[in-house]
């Protein structure tokens, strides 16, 4: 699966931007729908999609926009509550009212990452240098336990880069909903038509683009300095503790221009012979 890069930005990222450049995406436009308006988007997965959409929409002011255009309905139908002289008009108005708040938030909604607030996440990034004096960057992550399909990637096609994904499969038990509640269906406390686990695998469908398909998760990380991207230079492992617990660590070489480059420097003592 392609990786939707923004330094360069890939051909995914480049339409979309251009999209909201040129006014084809509006306040009104949601995610979903935005998801659909050309076949390169389909390459990827929709967290990613959502998550980038957002960033853009963000970027290009009509994040705001649209939550003005929000205030200025339901006050519109406030407005028309106020102005109505029977109870009938009071409650259709308040309808509408109810509506357009539900339909706001049916589509802050679909963009799944802007509705999770991490804090502190268990990563850690330094930069040293090693005996040679060359500047390394250290990246430590801790993954979700079970996840499979792990790939680092440092994004880019040039020379250098600050950014870096981690993609990965999410862990089975989260997208086997019958098996997260096998206990309660076993007991009889619970069927498999609940209305939780029917709502469950409805959720799903916005986090894979088919049924049989794993849903993918990535992770993108800032880098606080440039990097080289020559795969020579990096050196990344995984490591599982006892615990279960998922730890990608990776050693990155900085990246210099010739002129600011530290070069080490030995000094040569004279010695008889």
């Amino acid at each position: 699966m392609p990786q939707w890069k923004h330094n360069p930005p890939c051909k995914a990222h480049t339409i979309l931007s251009q999209m909201f450049a040129d006014g084809k995406i509006d306040p009104a436009t949601t995610a979903k729908a935005a998801f659909s308006f050309h076949p390169e988007f389909a390459k990827f997965t929709m967290p990613v999609f959502y998550n980038n959409f957002r960033q853009l929409r963000q970027l290009h002011g009509l994040e705001l926009k649209n939550s003005e255009k929000s205030s200025s309905s339901a006050l519109s139908c406030l407005e028309d509550s106020a102005n109505s002289s029977s109870t009938s008009s009071l409650i259709v108005s308040r309808k509408r009212l109810r509506d357009d708040q539900e339909s706001d938030l049916n589509e802050e909604i679909e963009d799944l990452d802007s509705r999770i607030i991490h804090q502190n996440q268990p990563v850690l990034m330094a930069v040293y240098k090693d005996h040679s004096l060359a500047e390394i960057v250290s990246i430590c992550v801790t993954l979700p336990s079970g996840v499979t399909d792990i790939r680092f990637t440092l994004d880019g096609t040039g020379p250098a880069t600050t950014f870096a994904t981690i993609t990965y499969t999410w862990p089975q038990v989260m997208f086997d909903i019958e098996g997260l509640f096998a206990s309660a269906i076993k007991k009889k406390t619970m069927t498999v038509e609940h209305p939780k686990i029917i709502a469950l695998k409805l959720e799903l469908e916005n986090n894979r683009q088919h049924i049989d398909r794993k849903p993918q998760g990535s992770m993108e990380i800032s880098l606080p300095i440039p990097v080289k991207t020559d795969p020579n230079t990096v050196n990344y492992k995984l490591a599982k503790g006892t615990d279960g617990v998922i730890v990608l660590m990776a050693d990155l070489c900085a990246f210099h221009r010739s002129y600011t480059a530290i070069k080490p420097e030995f000094k040569c003592d004279f010695e008889e012979f």
